[in-house]
């Protein structure tokens, strides 16, 4: 905690990047909804960091898919409901906002630097904290039945057909 006190007073940051799949030692890496976890979340919100970046992806060794796992993602957003009031503008500027940011117009949302990151996508108002871990699930159970319809798809057409689709490879 005092070398992230040290940085904030130094660096002033917005935001952290935290790699939960560390390789140090014989670390199996760590989850977000661990204690010393929400120690480091709870003390970036006192500094004033609203920006967390989790690396979810591989590491080097050891290959422990548990540190992957994006389920404690959730719980650590509903418990530091500062993600609720996030705005669009405080998201680091990458591809991935900006993608975001062109679907929420696409859809007929707001989609200004002051408008909401998290937003009830009728009404295009700000969650409210209380529901920001049910929104989150819901996101991901409709990204899985998207994938999953999608290979269901892929599927069934290469068994009824016998080219190739577009994109596929030939084996």
């Amino acid at each position: 905690m005092e070398e992230l006190e040290a940085n904030v007073e130094r660096w002033h940051p917005k935001g952290v990047k935290l790699y939960t799949a560390e390789w140090k030692g014989d670390s199996r890496g760590w989850k977000l909804t661990d204690p010393e976890a929400y120690r480091y979340l709870a003390k970036s919100e006192e500094l004033g960091i609203k920006n967390i970046h989790v690396h979810k992806g591989p590491t080097i060794w050891p290959l422990d898919k548990d540190a992957f796992d994006v389920s404690d993602v959730d719980h650590a957003a509903t418990d530091f409901p500062q993600v609720a009031a996030l705005r669009l503008g405080d998201a680091v500027d990458t591809p991935d906002r900006e993608r975001l940011r062109a679907r929420h117009i696409e859809l007929g949302l707001p989609g200004g630097d002051d408008d909401p990151l998290l937003m009830d996508t009728l009404t295009g108002r700000s969650l409210e904290v209380d529901t920001v871990r049910a929104h989150l699930g819901r996101a991901r159970l409709t990204r899985v039945s998207l994938e999953a319809n999608a290979g269901m798809c892929r599927d069934m057409l290469h068994d009824r057909y016998t080219s190739i689709g577009v994109g596929e490879k030939e084996e």
